[in-house]
């Protein structure tokens, strides 16, 4: 659904989006894109002879990207898939310095005349994005070795060691729309507060994350080494140094090399469950013998560490089962000859949601309507749904496992970024025009990017179950 609304605002709107096809490769399989974030991968300013040097890039980006909460915790809610485009030469235009390089996505440094704001034509990569096998989300690498990224509709990253950070920034534009946290002032740019991590109010019952504030932490919150750990109110944010707060002293959106804070991290989960179910199961009719027995698969889209349980009923009335592992054994002998109905109640508790309306979207309800009938011959269970019959030990049987693809590094090599610097790194300069902050700040875009956002919206919405 979401690659042929994309297939067709590309062809709507852009004429060539039908002009070339690139090889594509899926690095990651964790499951049915209908059911999970799938990620694509573009490289630009990469030849036909490095595209090897591109996937071994590629892994390295994502096997950063998964070392780190909170995507390390859901990392089977994704798939991950790479597109090779080829460029006729290597790296990226550095217009300052006469340097120009013809690139299949034309990257190039200093849009808005700042050195380090890399971008690419949107257009461009959004059709190449097009040929992967599915897309939620697109990274490109650009093969430059200077520091350099934007965020937007894509997220733009350079191969420079701090590469990981300058792209796990802008993810928390692009999955969690989280405001920037630096004060460095950004002229022109209206103050508000709509973002999950900042906000004007200081009334405790009325700030957003006040299930995450501890009584004791005094607000606003003194930014001192004693409150260095806490989640409460820090005065400075979102180009401001004063009237607007954070909540914490310092996170992944104010400072590059450290970890999102605990409501940061908690938008990105609901991100993901604005899209993904955390069950896999669709529930449906299952017949068994009167004297038979299957198991019933809630599929948790379990994290790590465990934290999706399934709750069951038999028509209304709990029963116990491993929760953690989400199947149900069914003997039909206590259950008697007619239909029944089973449900499992699938939530995530993990430690990282607290917000009542996180714990909702992290949710689901999967439904079986089970036949007990002696028409069946014993033994001979008609299953259907998501029953499995029993092995001869009385687990179930499992399906067939789900391609691994190839396996990512475990840690990044990727240095921890310094923090931004106060003379207006390009990651957090201010005078970049456009509605992102720091590198995803007013990304030159050829595409009109608002109405596939859009468009994504309305898919996401339609999706989600």
């Amino acid at each position: 659904m979401r690659g042929l609304a994309l297939a067709v605002l590309c062809l709507l709107f852009f004429p060539g989006a039908a002009a070339l096809a690139w090889e594509t490769e899926t690095l990651e399989e964790n499951g049915p894109s209908a059911n999970r974030v799938d990620l694509v991968i573009l490289g630009d300013g990469y030849t036909a002879s490095e595209q090897d040097a591109f996937r071994d890039d590629a892994l390295g980006l994502m096997g950063y990207f998964f070392s780190s909460t909170p995507f390390a915790e859901y990392r089977v809610q994704y798939n991950v898939h790479i597109v090779y485009v080829i460029s006729p030469e290597s790296g990226a235009d550095h217009p300052s310095r006469g340097i120009y390089r013809d690139t299949a996505l034309n990257a190039t440094y200093e849009f808005a005349d700042l050195d380090r704001f890399l971008v690419v034509d949107e257009e461009k990569a959004l059709i190449a994005a097009l040929d992967a096998a599915a897309l939620d989300y697109v990274f490109v690498l650009v093969n430059d070795a200077e520091y350099g990224g934007s965020g937007g509709t894509l997220a733009v990253t350079s191969v420079h060691e701090q590469a990981p950070e300058i792209l796990a920034h802008e993810v928390g534009h692009m999955f969690g729309e989280l405001a920037d946290e630096y004060e460095d002032p950004f002229p022109g740019h209206p103050p508000d507060d709509w973002e999950a991590n900042v906000t004007f109010e200081t009334r405790r019952e009325r700030i957003k994350w006040n299930v995450w504030i501890d009584a004791a932490t005094p607000l606003p919150t003194p930014p001192v080494p004693e409150w260095a750990e806490a989640v409460g109110l820090f005065e400075g944010a979102r180009y401001l140094s004063e009237g607007i707060y954070r909540p914490r002293l310092d996170c992944r959106m104010r400072t590059l090399g450290v970890d999102f804070c605990e409501i940061c991290a908690e938008h990105l989960i609901r991100s993901i469950y604005a899209t993904v179910s955390p069950s896999d199961a669709e529930g449906g009719g299952v017949r068994i013998a009167a004297n038979g027995r299957t198991t019933l698969d809630a599929r948790l889209l379990q994290t790590d560490p465990p934290a999706v349980r399934a709750d069951w009923t038999i028509d209304g009335a709990p029963v116990a089962a491993d929760a953690l592992a989400g199947r149900l054994l069914l003997n039909a002998g206590g259950l008697g000859q007619g239909f029944h109905e089973v449900a499992a109640f699938v939530r995530d508790e993990s430690e990282w949601l607290r917000l009542p309306e996180a714990l909702d979207e992290a949710s689901a309800e999967v439904r079986w309507t089970v036949e007990v009938t002696d028409e069946i011959e014993d033994g001979d269970e008609a299953i259907d749904g998501d029953g499995d019959e029993p092995s001869e030990d009385g687990d179930a049987a499992d399906g067939d496992e789900t391609p691994d693809g190839d396996e990512m590094p475990e840690d990044g090599d990727a240095a921890d970024g310094d923090e931004p610097s106060e003379d207006g790194d390009a990651a957090h300069d201010d005078e970049a025009g456009g509605s992102g902050g720091g590198l995803c700040r007013g990304v030159g875009a050829a595409a009109p990017y608002w109405l596939v956002l859009a468009v994504g919206g309305l898919i996401r919405r339609f999706r989600r179950r």
